[in-house]
């Protein structure tokens, strides 16, 4: 029969280069969550961005329906004038909202994290 201290030397390299192996795979997860953390910090920056556009021109439009309103067109075509700035920054302030709601909804973050962790749990329950 084997001494039970002979084998113990094999296992305890095989525990050893287990560890260093789970070790490396939560590394690697880990330099991925903190890639795509960055990401997500760049993408939420540039949504912030085109919110707080689309505000300035919602501002402008406000501001210079008013103007039109009391200074230039208040005897001739003061409702048409009116009527041609108010749609023309409201279009721009649409397109810069759609532009916002449209990359907050297609964003996933974390999908490459998430996506690379579901394989390792398949392939450990011997599934991948």
């Amino acid at each position: 029969m084997a001494d039970p201290k002979e084998n113990a030397p094999g296992v305890s390299a095989t525990v050893r280069r287990l560890a260093a192996r789970s070790l490396g795979v939560v590394s690697n997860r880990f330099e991925l969550f903190i890639l795509e953390l960055q990401e997500q910090e760049q993408r939420l920056f540039g949504v912030l961005l085109m919110a707080l556009l689309a505000a300035v021109f919602s501002l402008l439009a406000l501001v210079l329906a008013s103007f039109a309103l009391v200074i230039v067109f208040w005897e001739s075509a003061r409702m048409e004038v009116l009527l041609g700035l108010t749609a023309f920054y409201a279009l721009g302030a649409g397109l810069l909202g759609w532009q916002v709601r449209r990359r907050v909804r297609d964003g996933s973050p974390f999908s490459a994290t998430l996506g690379e962790l579901k394989k390792d749990r398949q392939w450990l329950e011997g599934k991948g």
